[in-house]
């Protein structure tokens, strides 16, 4: 096999036998993942499981919390804060955004309470990502309702998980309309938000983020990369300054548009590369990593099969019209997909279907080590 190859599915799990939304999988420690979703009769869920290094998982979950009682939306965001702590982004049955702390142990035993939470006031706010900027450090992307500003803020957390009342740092970087921000640090310091904004159309901006949660003032650059409706847009990094958002566009097309970003934040106009990956319907494109130019989506197709597709950035920053693999990993009802990398070649998704269950499915993918270092440290890189 060569690099970006797929393998077949080597195991599953049905983690939650009725329906679940919005699933976010972390990498715990060792063979030990966590998963969270809205669950069924909208709580909010964190489960634990395990995968080996062969891609065969526990037969069954390992440990599971209700952390927020119910909620009013299908966006739930996961983020390892340590090998022990986690926080979870969401929303309370009012729409208020909320932030609660769990620990998770290394055999995959939660802790029966919550250590901390984060009530936002009196305004709807809905997470879009949640991800660490610095040691107790939270970033987190939102959007309001009805979807007209977008926003970044940043959360302070202490050592024993409790979450400093008073938000950090704030910028809003759109005022007219937003949906779906998805964050990401491209470089070190400099963070990108890739979000649907005013007329339906796709833009990516980029700001500064230091590791004590301090937001630049401004907003640093904007790209319009798609100028007709897209719909949740996600980022990757293929490599040195190019990355690549996955989302679907106004046709419903799977599409892939590479862009620039220097380490300054600066972004090169237009996009250096499009690519139509899927004709007809792709939803819920989840774009991901996987080394030294290879980039992989996943995503539900017009028959509502999960499918796996990966592609190679060339050093120019094109993908060249072509797909390397394709695997198709479940064959009906797949929704809300996300890819996590464990080990070697082994790598899992979670997802909502077939029927009303959710499923991890561990899969190989023939991935390429690291520079300058052994395979297994791409878990280092992936999250």
């Amino acid at each position: 096999m060569a690099y970006g190859d797929l393998g077949a599915v080597v195991d599953s799990l049905t983690y939650q036998a009725a329906s679940a939304r919005c699933h976010e999988v972390v990498h715990v420690i060792d063979d030990i993942f966590a998963v969270s979703h809205r669950g069924f009769s909208w709580i909010n869920l964190v489960q634990t499981f395990s995968i080996d290094a062969l891609g065969e998982i526990s037969d069954t979950i390992i440990d599971e919390i209700n952390h927020n009682g119910n909620v009013s939306d299908d966006r739930n965001r996961l983020c390892k804060l340590t090998d022990s702590m986690y926080a979870i982004a969401s929303t309370n049955p009012q729409y208020r955004l909320m932030i609660d702390t769990i620990e998770i142990l290394p055999t995959g035993q939660i802790t029966d309470t919550v250590l901390g939470t984060f009530l936002q006031g009196a305004v709807y706010g809905m997470p879009g990502k949640l991800e660490k900027c610095g040691p107790g450090y939270l970033a987190l992307s939102s959007d309001n309702y009805p979807h007209t500003l977008g926003q970044v803020r940043t959360f302070h957390v202490y050592a024993d998980g409790t979450i400093e009342p008073v938000i950090v740092d704030t910028l809003q970087f759109e005022s007219i309309a937003c949906l779906e921000p998805f964050l990401a640090e491209i470089h070190p310091g400099i963070w990108a938000v890739a979000y649907r904004g005013p007329d339906g159309d796709g833009f990516i901006k980029t700001l500064s983020i230091s590791g004590a949660g301090i937001i630049g003032a401004t907003v640093l650059d904007t790209l319009e990369f798609d100028t007709a409706d897209v719909q949740y847009p996600t980022i990757a990094k293929a490599h040195g300054d190019y990355f690549a958002i996955g989302y679907t566009d106004s046709a419903g097309d799977g599409k892939l548009a590479i862009v620039e970003i220097g380490s300054g934040g600066a972004i090169t106009d237009p996009a250096v590369d499009t690519y139509i990956f899927e004709a007809g319907l792709a939803n819920r494109v989840s774009t991901y990593s996987i080394g030294q130019g290879y980039i992989g989506v996943a995503y539900s197709n017009f028959a509502g099969q999960g499918v796996l597709k990966t592609f190679l950035v060339d050093g120019a920053g094109s993908l060249n019209s072509t797909t390397i693999d394709t695997l198709v990993f479940v064959g009906s009802a797949c929704n809300h997909q996300h890819v996590i990398h464990h080990i070697g070649d082994v790598w899992a998704v979670t997802h909502q279907g077939p029927g009303t269950g959710s499923k991890v499915d561990s899969f190989g993918l023939e991935t390429p080590p690291p520079p300058g270092g052994p395979r297994d440290l791409m878990r280092g890189l992936l999250q």
